[in-house]
């Protein structure tokens, strides 16, 4: 099961056709477990994709481009086999992060948007009854200047609530002290 969600950068981080930023993506969920299938107890497997739409202008054809590496990063030659991936790539953990500073990333013509992309994998075993699964997931995403001269919130805040996905968030919260 794959799910993709548009997503808005901010505008105030595009200066002559190069894109700056820092973007930090935390995915949390609560896997299925299953204790009697040993050291693949764990039974399903949520990943997230961001990064940019490109579209050929040609055909219409979309291109997804991961811009987001996962924190820490598959390393090394061996990085898309399996027992690399469980053991550096967080396979099969129920917290993961992806994180990246851009600098000078080119905005492309043909760049059509970002998104967010989450996948989930199941174990062989409960393939057969994919369509009844139901795996709740947590994302948050941080969009902030390296640079610290625009002022990403209100892009932000602007771009979802064009897309009907702002949500009014307080700026300073107050947390009463309480005795111990």
């Amino acid at each position: 099961m794959t799910l993709t969600t548009p997503f808005p950068m901010p505008a105030g981080l595009v200066s002559n056709g190069k894109r700056r930023g820092h973007v930090r993506v935390g995915l949390s969920y609560s896997p299925t477990f299953n204790g009697s299938m040993g050291s693949e107890y764990c039974q399903t497997n949520v990943s997230a994709h961001f990064g940019r739409l490109f579209v050929n202008r040609t055909t219409g054809e979309t291109r997804f481009q991961g811009e987001l590496p996962q924190i820490p990063e598959h390393t090394g030659q061996n990085a898309r086999l399996e027992r690399e991936l469980i053991e550096t790539g967080w396979k099969w953990s129920p917290t993961k992060l992806y994180e990246k500073t851009f600098h000078r990333l080119h905005v492309a013509d043909n760049e059509h948007q970002w998104q967010l992309t989450t996948k989930l994998l199941l174990r062989r075993e409960l393939e057969p009854d994919r369509d009844q699964i139901r795996q709740p997931f947590w994302v948050g995403i941080r969009v902030s200047d390296p640079l610290r001269t625009t002022d990403v919130y209100q892009d932000m805040r602007q771009q979802l609530s064009a897309i009907g996905l702002a949500t009014p968030i307080p700026t300073a919260v107050r947390v009463p002290a309480t005795g111990i």
